[in-house]
């Protein structure tokens, strides 16, 4: 909902340069390529904010794109407050919908088996403090409908070189304990790095 398909190929290309590359070498294009095309059931959709509800998009991935009606797939949503949701008296707004939207997705989830991460924003007030689920924008339904929330902060000045320390919190998970744990972004090529990537980076310490 974020992103033109042109933006998103060109988002997909830099990420698949830094998982070969890391965040500044260049890979050889052969190398590119080949992990592109491992990648290649991966489908790119650019959505309307206005009409493609959580519905629309259900029926587009199976009947459109094989997805399965009952097996694994992982889907990721930017962002879950620009999913649109028809209400008794037309479109809802971006917090009220918010709520409708976490519940749909969840639904869609169980019912195929399905894994969905949603990005979420955070209320304005909240943007550097967002370290508990009252600081997530929409109603109680967005934190409650999740069985797991994760807060990403940057914990450290932007580099030089663009790339930038964070470190993930747990908020909620219905599945295991709370923990923290860190992440590099890699901003030349829009790249979120593991702790076991790091080491094709420059040590970046956490402030």
């Amino acid at each position: 909902y974020e992103h033109t398909p042109e933006e998103l190929r060109f988002r997909m290309f830099l990420q698949t340069e830094a998982m070969t590359g890391g965040p500044h070498t260049q890979p050889s294009q052969p190398v590119v390529e080949a992990a592109l095309a491992r990648a290649s059931e991966a489908v790119l959709l650019s959505l309307n904010s206005r009409e493609d509800t959580v519905r629309a998009l259900e029926d587009m991935l199976i009947h459109d794109y094989a997805f399965p009606v009952k097996g694994p797939a992982l889907i990721a949503v930017d962002y879950l407050n620009r999913v649109p949701v028809v209400g008794l008296t037309g479109m809802m707004n971006e917090e009220g919908r918010s709520g409708e939207a976490a519940a749909a997705l969840r639904e869609m989830a169980r019912h195929h088996g399905w894994a969905i991460i949603a990005a979420a924003a955070l209320k304005s007030e909240r943007f550097n403090d967002g370290d508990d689920l009252s600081a997530l924008l929409g109603d109680e339904r967005v934190p409650y409908e999740a069985d797991r929330v994760l807060v990403v902060n940057r914990t450290g000045d932007v580099r030089d070189c663009g790339c930038a320390p964070l470190e993930v919190l747990t908020l909620k998970d219905r599945t295991g304990p709370a923990r923290r744990w860190s992440m590099q972004f890699w901003g030349e090529r829009f790249y979120p790095a593991l702790e076991n990537e790091f080491h094709k980076h420059d040590p970046m310490v956490l402030s």
